[in-house]
């Protein structure tokens, strides 16, 4: 089915399409045995894919209302040189290194030059985490190896040297 379909067919179930979100999720089948829901989750650590039939549950709405919860509870997507999530690392002509959060509406940059990896990458963790209202996360167990490897393969030496020497000045 096309997205309008579905959302056509969440609309007769009652439901409304911004209310619901379905990412990851198709409404598949025309034949009564057949109908159901298709949950595919693809990002760099996992490829995942269920579905979720309406014979197997008390009818459409039941099945849709699993398969959000299925896609709801597996690893979110992280697509992100960092490996922290809505966190990621742009250079712009090689000198300019930053940390850019990009969580929805919010959208923030630290500069690494300036800051050093760590702290930059401690104060985007920080707004993500305040943002997303979760718990802040231990300093001692901050990842740095994913980003610095990133940083270490896109920036000019010299910048990278002065990051290097600021990271380790604040470790």
């Amino acid at each position: 089915m096309t997205k309008n379909t579905t959302i056509i067919f969440l609309r007769k179930l009652g439901l409304s399409s911004k209310e619901y979100s379905l990412k990851n999720i198709t409404r598949i089948g025309k034949k009564r045995a057949t109908t159901g829901w298709w949950v595919r989750i693809t990002n760099e650590d996992m490829k995942c894919s269920k579905t979720f039939y309406d014979a197997n549950y008390d009818g459409p709405l039941a099945a849709f209302q699993a398969a959000v919860k299925y896609r709801d509870v597996q690893p979110k997507n992280i697509k992100s040189n960092t490996g922290y999530e809505f966190i990621s690392i742009t250079v712009k002509d090689m000198i300019y290194p930053t940390l850019k959060v990009t969580l929805k509406p919010f959208e923030k940059a630290f500069t690494i030059r300036a800051n050093g990896y760590k702290h930059a990458l401690r104060l985007a963790i920080d707004f993500r985490n305040k943002k997303m209202k979760l718990p802040p996360e231990d300093d001692k167990i901050l990842n740095l190896e994913k980003g610095l490897n990133y940083l270490e393969e896109h920036l000019d030496p010299k910048i990278y040297d002065i990051v290097i020497s600021k990271t380790k000045a604040d470790i």
